[in-house]
């Protein structure tokens, strides 16, 4: 029963979920993003390399105990929100159990700072996003996510036709980006509330911007968000709302 904290009910460990806490230790987690309580996985590792340009990046893998690379595994990869961490996304969305589940492996990149430009907030105004989501397969955050992979592929069996990526917030921004300029690479996207204004999505004229195929994609949003369309200035189909042009986008597309 050593190295286990045990947590009596209506009560918390104040924790923070970046951190990484001992394998098998409960934690609770009631600041920043409220979470409930997870014990530390322990196939849970952190990884440094240089994988392009000479610019170390760095990520969490799991794998589970039911991999023994006899046949190809899914791959999922999931993407944190601002101001987490590849560990804090492991923390924070348990792919790490359903993974032990069903066999397959994860990835929790860190955002590389060499690949994000940081909001515009003007000063009485709302943050304009400065994060171009139409990249080329040119740009740094989309040749490391590969070479991320390439990595993975190179020491796992990962079935190339089953390859998905999921993101949170700034995840689902990242997630959005990988998708339009290398959707053939992907089974499957999932995102959640990642506030792209509207005319990241379609032009002046209501096309569609530039992207590479269709993928499937599971979209969701919070009702209440008004980070991007006040609710006093959101028109009647939902569909027309910024928040939602994620939404639209891919509806069309597929």
């Amino acid at each position: 029963m050593e190295n286990k904290i045990f947590i009596p009910a209506g009560h918390s460990f104040e924790g923070d979920s970046n951190v990484r806490h001992p394998d098998g230790e409960i934690l609770n987690i009631k600041h920043g993003y409220d979470q409930n309580s997870h014990v530390m996985p322990k196939n849970y590792t952190d990884v440094r390399k240089v994988l392009v340009d000479g610019i170390e990046s760095s990520w969490g893998e799991y794998v589970p105990d039911s991999y023994d690379g006899s046949k190809p595994v899914p791959l999922v990869i999931s993407r944190h929100g601002g101001g987490q961490s590849g560990w804090g996304q492991c923390y924070a969305t348990s792919w790490c159990y359903v993974a032990d589940r069903e066999g397959f492996i994860v990835l929790y990149p860190d955002m590389n700072k060499a690949a994000w430009a940081p909001p515009k907030i003007e000063p009485g105004k709302r943050p304009s996003f400065a994060f171009n989501i139409h990249v080329s397969r040119d740009d740094f955050s989309i040749r490391e996510m590969i070479a991320m992979i390439d990595d993975l592929k190179s020491r796992y069996n990962i079935d190339e036709r089953r390859i998905f990526m999921q993101g949170m917030s700034m995840g689902d921004l990242m997630t959005m980006q990988f998708a339009l300029s290398c959707g053939s690479m992907l089974a499957g996207i999932g995102e959640a509330a990642g506030p792209a204004p509207a005319e990241q999505f379609f032009d002046e004229n209501g096309k569609l911007k530039d992207y590479e195929t269709f993928v499937p994609a599971f979209v969701s949003f919070v009702s209440n968000n008004n980070a991007m369309t006040p609710p006093d200035q959101r028109p009647a189909n939902q569909l027309d709302w910024k928040e939602m042009k994620n939404l639209k986008f891919w509806c069309e597309v597929n």
